[in-house]
């Protein structure tokens, strides 16, 4: 793996990784409004 390949791979991964993040907080922000 060349030297760029290596960095667009960890702005995938931390892309990912923030975007399962957004999704995973608004679930449990919308399991949270039902269980009131």
């Amino acid at each position: 793996m060349s030297e760029k390949e290596i960095v667009i791979g960890a702005g995938a991964g931390l892309a990912g990784a923030v975007a399962g993040g957004l999704i995973g907080y608004q679930l449990g922000y919308r399991l949270s409004l039902r269980e009131i």
